[in-house]
């Protein structure tokens, strides 16, 4: 949020013998709630930037970012979710070719921390807490990890159509700017065909997307909620001295296959994205 400051400028000019200029033309006062008026060069049509963003992250062939995910309303206590995360690939459902090296912040004294890592064929989730590794052929390794992995995994970096959805939205908005970190962003809500909302945060620099708010319900109690993902460090297209989606699992680990996948401390289990 901008602040403006409004100086008062008293004029002595009409101590020394010399006339005060005429005022300028009256301007009327700003509306509560309307964003700030763009600086010159910047977009101001919410279609023309989605649709921007959609050909900048159709262009992706993978992409390295940090991000953290946290909650409110009906969602608010579930656990903050944060780290490095490795997306490549393409794929119209779930994520294709993936690597997070997480922390869920609940309510024990110590973060769990993950690795989850998937090269489309084995999948890998290595919990440092209990060193313990699960590796298998089906995801059902990653256990509850499921849950929100497409909450700081954000899919549209490795779908076919990343913005269709928001390109043939009810309503478009743009809100004004932002920041996400030291990224100036455009701000824009979207109501979906379906009626479901978001926010998104798009970068005034690459059209990539640097945020994005998704707006839910509980399933039990109807209440509203939400889960935001802020991403920082991002990289497009990044090279890598070795693979990132095949894991390394570390020396004195314990391995167990995909029939046994971990029960996580009480209190640390995430719930699903809203």
């Amino acid at each position: 949020m901008k602040l403006m400051c409004i100086a008062l400028v008293v004029s002595i000019s009409g101590a020394f013998g010399q006339q005060p200029p005429p005022d300028p033309k009256p301007q009327p006062p700003a509306q509560p709630g309307t964003p700030p008026a763009p600086t010159s060069g910047e977009l101001t049509d919410a279609l023309a930037i989605i649709k921007k963003t959609d050909d900048a992250t159709k262009a992706l062939k993978s992409v390295r970012y940090v991000g953290e995910v946290k909650w409110s309303g009906a969602f608010e206590k579930r656990p903050t979710i944060s780290g490095s995360v490795v997306l490549a690939g393409e794929a119209s459902e779930e994520l294709d070719r993936y690597r997070f090296e997480v922390k869920i912040a609940g309510t024990a004294a110590t973060p769990r921390e993950l690795i989850a890592v998937s090269d489309g064929k084995v999948f890998t989730r290595i919990e440092h807490g209990t060193k313990t590794a699960y590796e298998g052929s089906s995801k059902d390794v990653l256990g509850d990890f499921l849950d929100v992995y497409l909450v700081i995994g954000m899919r549209e970096f490795t779908h076919p159509s990343p913005f269709t959805d928001e390109i043939q939205a009810t309503k478009l908005e743009l809100q004004g700017s932002d920041k996400v970190g030291e990224q100036d962003c455009y701000k824009i809500h979207v109501v979906y065909a379906n009626t479901t909302e978001s926010t998104w945060w798009i970068s005034k620099k690459d059209f990539l997307p640097r945020g994005v708010e998704r707006v839910g319900r509980d399933p039990a109690s109807g209440t509203p909620g939400s889960s935001v993902l802020r991403i920082s460090e991002l990289a497009a297209d990044p090279a890598f001295a070795t693979d990132p989606f095949k894991a390394v699992i570390p020396e004195g680990y314990k391995k167990e296959g995909s029939a046994q996948p971990a029960t996580p401390p009480k209190g640390d289990t995430p719930g699903s994205g809203g």
